[in-house]
């Protein structure tokens, strides 16, 4: 992590609780001038520590209420076929995640988090997702689940921990995992 002066620090966790927050209310809780903040963020929008501003949605509200974790190891052949950006366009056009991460285990190329409205959905996606690139697959494995068990998507606690400079401590009880 960059050096960030104590100031930095406490801005960018109160732009985790509230990527809206105005420079002068940062300025407030921070106890410096509007445009320390706004040079403060300047520089950190500048310097790519900030990449954007983003909101957060209630996944219910907005009729997702099924979700799947899959696992997929791909093929030799979908290295050997695609090139970086071929893999883009063709993966791309068939899978729709929430997020997607590449693990370092060799087992397992990719982890995907997807959403879907119901689970009919999610079936007919899973059917088309076979379909059109199960040649580029070895295994594909899926965990489904429904809103009500999706219990924290929110990553700022652990970011907030890391820009606090502390270790990051696993959480030691049901009611501080409620409280994030």
């Amino acid at each position: 992590m960059p050096n960030l002066s104590y100031n930095e620090k406490e801005m960018l966790k109160l732009l985790l609780d509230n990527g809206r927050i105005t420079d002068k209310e940062i300025s407030e809780k921070l106890n410096i001038s509007s445009q320390a903040c706004g040079k403060i963020r300047k520089k950190m929008d500048q310097s790519g520590i900030i990449t954007g501003y983003t909101c957060c949605l209630d996944f219910e509200k907005i009729g997702l209420e099924a979700f799947a974790i899959i696992f997929v190891r791909l093929s030799t052949k979908f290295f050997n076929e695609l090139k970086d950006i071929d893999i883009f366009k063709k993966v791309g056009k068939n899978i729709r995640f929430i997020f997607c991460c590449a693990p370092s285990d060799p087992d397992i190329s990719l982890i995907c988090l997807t959403a879907f409205r119901n689970i009919s959905e999610m079936d007919e996606y899973m059917k088309k997702l076979k379909a059109n690139l199960s040649d580029y697959f070895e295994s594909l494995h899926v965990v489904p689940f429904s809103i009500g068990n999706l219990l924290k998507f929110n990553p700022n606690y652990l970011l907030k921990q890391h820009i606090d400079g502390g270790k990051i401590e696993p959480i030691s009880s049901l009611d501080e995992f409620r409280r994030l």
